[in-house]
């Protein structure tokens, strides 16, 4: 039961979460249209986008100051170690002296503080030389650095500098380009309903009327034919009728001749079997 309320509460959470960035995405899109539907929106364009690169610009310029204020602070930290490197190894180098001093007058107290104070110099230098290396490397690797943000501050400022005449060149072919698509679109008769002129009503009036005729014509043209069937059949029946009666009367007629035709035969047959008086 626990695992279902954590699925559903999982997917409402997705849910909620596409939904805010269909809507965040829609947001931006319509942003977009804002500012590449026409030539003020492309000016309101470019004057928010130089605003942030102004922006953008100050804030690496004031981090770029720092950067070099601490590369010379470094710096000011080395000249004075380099100093001190100086200032120990030329007391390091007295310390010798006075022990060879005190050798020479067998000194023995001498001797050994001189000793001890060589020796403590000896381990500052090597400390202070260790400090002056490593703060070396690190000025030499903010050099690096520092150039890279001081190339690209420049950059940024080529940017600045460039934007007025890129919002120029945006201009004008947003200008150019909306009147060549024009052009097409009226030369191909590609022209949306909103913009389409009285002839484009006129037309589509007159093709629906057309239609409209066509269809009532076919209607009327039925009901006419099917009358005119009527007609035909109830002629072609008496026709038919009559022309039976005729064929009918016709055959009797030669059959009739027929039956007197062979009667006059016989009669003729006959008399001239009888035989003839002398």
């Amino acid at each position: 039961m626990s695992q279902e309320k954590i699925g559903f509460f999982a997917a409402a959470w997705r849910l909620l979460t596409f939904y805010k960035l269909r809507q965040a995405l829609g947001l931006v899109r319509k942003a977009d249209q804002m500012f590449t539907g026409s030539v003020e929106g492309i000016r309101d364009g470019f004057a928010l986008y130089k605003d942030d690169l102004i922006d953008n610009f100050n804030k690496m310029t004031q981090a770029v100051t720092q950067a070099v204020q601490a590369q010379q602070m470094q710096e000011d930290q080395l000249e004075k170690l380099v100093a001190q490197i100086k200032d120990t190894e030329m007391r390091q180098s007295g310390a010798d002296i006075l022990y060879d001093e005190a050798e020479e007058k067998g000194d023995q107290a001498g001797m050994a503080r001189a000793r001890k104070d060589s020796e403590r110099f000896s381990v500052e230098l090597e400390r202070l030389q260790q400090e002056k290396k490593a703060l070396e490397e690190q000025i030499a690797q903010d050099e690096i650095n520092n150039a890279e943000l001081k190339a690209q501050l420049s950059s940024m400022l080529s940017e600045i500098e460039a934007l007025k005449g890129e919002e120029a060149k945006q201009i004008a072919q947003f200008i150019t380009s909306n009147a060549k698509i024009s052009a097409y679109e009226t030369a191909k008769g590609l022209k949306s309903a909103i913009d389409s002129s009285p002839i484009d009503a006129i037309r589509e009036a007159n093709k629906e009327r057309a239609a409209k005729a066509k269809v009532l014509g076919e209607v009327t043209r039925a009901t006419s034919e099917g009358q005119d069937d009527k007609y035909r059949k109830a002629a072609a029946n008496t026709n038919a009728s009559d022309a039976f009666a005729k064929r009918k009367a016709a055959r009797e007629v030669e059959k009739a001749q027929k039956e007197a035709a062979k009667n006059n035969l016989d009669t003729t047959t006959e008399k001239e079997s009888r035989p003839k008086n002398f």
